[in-house]
């Protein structure tokens, strides 16, 4: 008996669930792994605006004792500390948290703060660079100010931008049971 046309028959209807299934599920899984290489990548980006804030106030402890711009209750010394710890433990935090929605949210509180810091410069009128690494542009030969603060706001743009879509893309997605949780490693 022929079948009819215009309307897919059981067969062809489990066919295209199962396709459709699998291309969910291999689009999930890339999805994925795009987010996790997007946290091992703030997590270098982290690490090594850390080290060169850690390096440049072991290396130029006395040179550091002028006030901050925008925070002129603490000293550049004080400010790079506070913030080496904050994005230490921010790399610790993204290395053992597993949910990407966690990451990606902490990713854009940390830019967040990064950019009004910003922002709050070029409010107050501040011409200067930004001292986010403490003038490590003065022992670091291949690095000029200016190359430094382009380098240092491409990558805040890009955590800003990165972990903003990753927190469209995981509210977006599906989730087991229910609801996120954190699995600490």
């Amino acid at each position: 008996m022929p079948r009819r046309q215009g309307k897919p028959g059981l067969s062809e209807i489990v066919l295209l669930g199962a396709m459709t299934r699998s291309s969910f599920t291999s689009m999930l899984s890339f999805a994925i792994k795009c987010s996790r290489c997007f946290i091992v990548s703030v997590i270098c980006i982290l690490i090594a605006t850390c080290s060169l804030k850690i390096l440049t106030v072991a290396a130029a402890w006395n040179e550091l004792s002028s006030r901050d711009p925008l925070f002129s209750f603490l000293s550049n010394r004080e400010l790079l500390i506070i913030v080496s710890v904050l994005e230490l433990s921010l790399v610790v935090f993204l290395a053992k948290c597993r949910n990407t929605f966690l990451s990606a949210f902490a990713i854009a509180w940390i830019s967040s703060l990064f950019l009004c810091y910003r922002i709050g410069l070029l409010m107050i009128g501040y011409t200067g660079g930004c001292s986010c690494t403490g003038g490590a542009e003065s022992w670091v030969a291949i690095i000029t100010a200016n190359h430094l603060d382009v380098t240092l706001k491409i990558a805040l743009g890009y955590m800003t931008v990165g972990s903003c879509l990753n927190l469209w893309n995981e509210v977006g997605l599906p989730r087991k049971n229910g609801y996120r949780s954190c699995v600490m490693h």
